[in-house]
């Protein structure tokens, strides 16, 4: 099960899969989110890389703060071999801690503010729609940001990440 917000505000609880993918399809909106504990955060970013997965096509751009996440986090490397396996267009940005050996992404490395206190998860479809969650750390695992299904919105926040990591 994940939370999720309907139209109206209120927190909702919607199966995770296929069946989430077309409650959230149906949401057009974006909700702002502030959370106390990064693992909060996790649902929502999962969510944008199962869609990007069952889509099979399109971008994804995903940032990690440090790039060793992508292999000490459990299951991420899977998840991103798995991204990379379709015909999507995969980018990882962090902070240059190790090297993302043998996985076909394309990887950003940097040492600014936004690289070391940023979480995004964007996914751009060929045709209309994705997702996006973009989130700011504001203190240890204390992070303030928003998710939405606005293509509109997805896409400046795509373009931002495109032009400014």
């Amino acid at each position: 099960m994940q939370h999720a917000v309907d139209r109206s505000g209120r927190t909702v609880v919607t199966p995770r899969g296929r069946r989430s993918r077309r409650v959230a399809q149906g949401w057009r909106g974006q909700r702002h989110l502030v959370v106390d504990r990064g693992d909060a955060i996790v649902p929502a970013g999962e969510h944008i890389e199962r869609l990007a997965y069952e889509t099979g096509e399109g971008r994804l751009r995903s940032t990690f703060q440090r790039l060793s996440r992508l292999e000490d986090e459990f299951g991420t490397r899977t998840v991103y071999e798995r991204l990379a396996g379709w015909t999507i267009d995969v980018h990882v940005y962090g902070v240059p801690d190790s090297n993302p050996e043998k996985l076909d992404v394309t990887v950003h490395r940097g040492t600014s503010d936004e690289y070391r206190s940023s979480w995004c998860v964007v996914f751009q479809p060929p045709d209309d729609g994705g997702a996006a969650l973009l989130a700011n750390q504001q203190e240890p695992n204390r992070w303030r940001g928003f998710w939405t299904y606005d293509p509109e919105t997805v896409t400046q926040v795509d373009g931002y990440l495109d032009r400014s990591f």
